[in-house]
Order: C-alpha cells, then sequence, then structure tokens
C-alpha cells in the first residue's frame, strides 16, 4: 500500500529560465496565482520540527491516525488536522510566521493578487489532472485566468516497496506535460514554475540515525519513524548501494525528462513563461528545518524553500524585507 509523503533539506539549486531571455523585471507580474502538488505545498506537518520536538500527547494523537484502516479516511483525516496553508511556501499568508511565501512576496508588488492552494497531501503525479480539473472549473466560474502558476509534485511517484512500483520517467513527464498543456490551451501567456523532486536520498541518509524522540528509554531515530508511519519503501534503503543508484536514476531521468518538455512546450508556446527548477539539494540539513515525521519541512523548512524556489523563479531581484 502506498502512502503519502514529501521531503527537504536545506536547498541549493540548479535553474534555467526555458523562456524569453528577458529581465526578470520584463515579466509580467501576475495578479492571481495557482499552486498545484502535494503535502509539500499544503505544508503539512510545518507546525512541528525535530529541533522543537513534539509533546507526547500529540505524539500519541498523531499516531492514532495510524489506527484508521481506509487510506483515503486516514489521509483526509490527518490533512485535516496537520496541513498549516499559512505556512505554505507557495501560498501562505500570515505574516506573523518565518514563511515569506511567493503570495506575500508577489502581494508587495500587486496588492490585489489572489491565490488559491489547490494542491492535495499524497498526490502523485496522476491526480495532477484532477488539480488542472479543479483550476480549469475555478477559471469558468470566475470568469477569469490564473496568471501564474507552480507545481511541485513527486514525491509520492516513488513511494513504492519496489522498483516496478515507482512510477516511471515517461508516464511521470508525460502527466506534468499534459497537465501544462491543458493550463496553456487556456492562456497561452501563462507563468509556469515547476518545481522538481528534491534531492531525497541525501536527506535520508544524513537523519537516518537521527534522533527524534526517546520514549521509555528507548530513542526514535528518522528511518525509524519514517518506516513506521510510511512503510518500507525502495527509497529508504539507503544502505543498499544498488538500490540507491537504481532510484537515484530514475529521479535522474524525471529531471532531465522535465527540462526536455518544458523546453519543447516554450517553443510550441512561445507568448508563455516557462521554468524548471531541478537539483534541489541538501547542504546543511538541521533539525530545525525538518518536521517530526522526517520527511515533512518545519516552518522553517517552509521558508528556506520559499526563498530558494524564489529565487530560482521569475523574479528574483524584486524581494521584500524579511
Amino acid at each position: 500500500m502506498r502512502r503519502g509523503f514529501a521531503f527537504f533539506g536545506c536547498l541549493s539549486f540548479s535553474a534555467g529560465l526555458i523562456a524569453h531571455e528577458v529581465n526578470s523585471l520584463d515579466i509580467p507580474l501576475p495578479h492571481s496565482y495557482a499552486a498545484l502538488g502535494d503535502s509539500m505545498t499544503e505544508a503539512l506537518l510545518s507546525d512541528y520540527s525535530v529541533e522543537t520536538g513534539i509533546p507526547n500527547a500529540e505524539l500519541v494523537r498523531m499516531m492514532k491516525f495510524l489506527e484508521i484502516s481506509d487510506p483515503t479516511e486516514r489521509l483526509v483525516s490527518f490533512r485535516s488536522n496537520y496541513a498549516a496553508l499559512d505556512k505554505s511556501w507557495a501560498t501562505g499568508g500570515d505574516e506573523e510566521n518565518l514563511v515569506v511565501s511567493h503570495f506575500e512576496r508577489l502581494k508587495a508588488y500587486v496588492p490585489n493578487i489572489e491565490a488559491f492552494n489547490f494542491s492535495v497531501t499524497g498526490a502523485e503525479s496522476v491526480d495532477l489532472a484532477h488539480q488542472v480539473d479543479a483550476v480549469l472549473s475555478y477559471q469558468d466560474g470566475q470568469n477569469f485566468l490564473f496568471d501564474y502558476i507552480t507545481i511541485m509534485i513527486g514525491a509520492n511517484d516513488i513511494g513504492s516497496e519496489t522498483l516496478d512500483g515507482i512510477t516511471a520517467a515517461p508516464i511521470f513527464v508525460g502527466r506534468i506535460e499534459s497537465a501544462l498543456r491543458r493550463l496553456l490551451n487556456q492562456n497561452p501567456e501563462l507563468e509556469a514554475l515547476i518545481v522538481g523532486v528534491p534531492d531525497i536520498q541525501s536527506v535520508f541518509r544524513e537523519t537516518e540515525g537521527l534522533v527524534v524522540k526517546r520514549v521509555l528509554g528507548n530513542d526514535l531515530s528518522c528511518g525509524f519513524i519514517r518506516r513506521t508511519i510510511y512503510g518500507d519503501f525502495a527509497v529508504f534503503k539507503v544502505e543498499d548501494e544498488e538500490l540507491t543508484r537504481q532510484v537515484s536514476e530514475i529521479l535522474s531521468q524525471y529531471r532531465t525528462g522535465t527540462i526536455e518538455m518544458v523546453a519543447r512546450l516554450q517553443e510550441e508556446f512561445p507568448s508563455s513563461y516557462l521554468k524548471t527548477i531541478q537539483n534541489l539539494r541538501s547542504k546543511q540539513l538541521t533539525k530545525k528545518l525538518v518536521s517530526v515525521d522526517c520527511f515533512h519541512p518545519s516552518e522553517w523548512g517552509q521558508a528556506e524553500l520559499a526563498e530558494k524556489t524564489w529565487l530560482g523563479g521569475f523574479w528574483p531581484t524584486m524581494g521584500i524585507e524579511f
């Protein structure tokens, strides 16, 4: 059984504008923004971190969700309790927290900008079609077009105990292309930022023995917590060099395929601005950046993710005071 997850570390990145060779200030600022993706963009569990820990009572409450037998019901219940949209790197809007989201940065220049988060915890690339359905339906109902879209998807596509269960790269890339085509057909001048899967293998390797909590004299490490909550996925097994190499190759194919696909679409839709950020890598993992499930970014992690994706996006020279 596959379950949803997403990952984060302190990030560096490579990014390229697969679009017009223009100054970022010449790219039109959007007036409407839609974010698509998974639990990373919903800011699941960002209220917690390994550094600050979690009260025993809350940990027990959290683990109770694992007892819900129906996977859909379990996911919906967990999401309703632990998604913190106000801390999302993409659309967060609480000026009191640490996260300065894309929405908040844009709002400093476009005060009336609207942002909507269509991401769903547990989503895989196949679910992008449903999210695009929701975007197009909303546009039709409101009689307007979103002019800025971000998509961050893929972590759940590799959530399988076997290599055969991981979404093949051509299928993964094809699903993102299909989603983008539908959006571009509606708005050929769309600004779309596609964020790739972070270097999750490095995150797993560096946090394997990290102690999250001590319970009844026993240390609960990240490795133990990951397997307990999510299952014995192939991508977890960093001690298996050959398996790690094979998973790494699939992720590399995701990245290369996405870059090539975005370049093709840019040629086909020359009035659009398309950009992809790939190779998000962990440079220095700290306890404050990772949530207590050793997958998701904490509030600090979401803040870092917002900063890195903004700098790799369309308007990196436009910032607001922190």
